[in-house]
């Protein structure tokens, strides 16, 4: 543009600088420019609805459904990302997520079952016992209603526990032989 456009150039430099003079005059007449009140670090509150709202978005959509780790709000590139997506919004920190909103989280979904299954007339119980490829074993427990000619299952219960099941007895006896 220099080179192109002397004459525009030498207007626009003129401009910055009569702008960066008005600024400074306005600053040290204890005035805030109107760019230092936009470009404030102003995050939402605690209490902000926005702020819980987003907060409980990422627990149940990041750390639950895509079952990204809770470490991730340790991640400076990840927090600097939500940062660009939204300057307002602060991200909780590993420890608000595991000892705030996951816990609401459950109570939330466990209200939720237990409000199906009183709607139900009759519920069927399955259980199932298996065992991962490094022999862990695992028991869950299911529900499962019709409401309204709507079927609907709800895990009541998912656990690990010590021990082994049969097919994983059987699987190390085949391995040894």
């Amino acid at each position: 543009m220099k080179r192109k456009h002397p004459v525009i150039f030498a207007q626009y430099e003129k401009d910055i600088k009569s702008k960066k003079k008005l600024l400074s005059t306005a600053a040290s007449a204890g005035q805030d420019s109107l760019t230092s009140f936009v470009q404030a670090d102003c995050k939402y509150g605690l209490s902000h609805s926005d702020q819980r709202r987003k907060a409980m978005s990422f627990v149940m959509n990041c750390i639950v459904s895509c079952g990204i780790p809770v470490s991730v709000a340790d991640n400076e590139d990840f927090v600097r990302f939500l940062e660009h997506l939204d300057p307002k919004f602060k991200l909780p920190s590993r420890y608000q997520i595991v000892q705030k909103h996951l816990p609401q989280l459950t109570d939330q979904v466990i209200s939720a079952a237990a409000t199906k299954l009183q709607a139900a007339n009759h519920v069927c119980l399955t259980m199932d016992i298996w065992t991962d490829r490094r022999t862990h074993a695992f028991l869950g427990v299911t529900a499962h209603t019709f409401v309204d000619y709507v079927p609907d299952t709800v895990l009541l219960a998912f656990d690990s526990f010590k021990g082994h099941t049969l097919v994983s007895r059987l699987q190390r006896r085949l391995s040894r032989s």
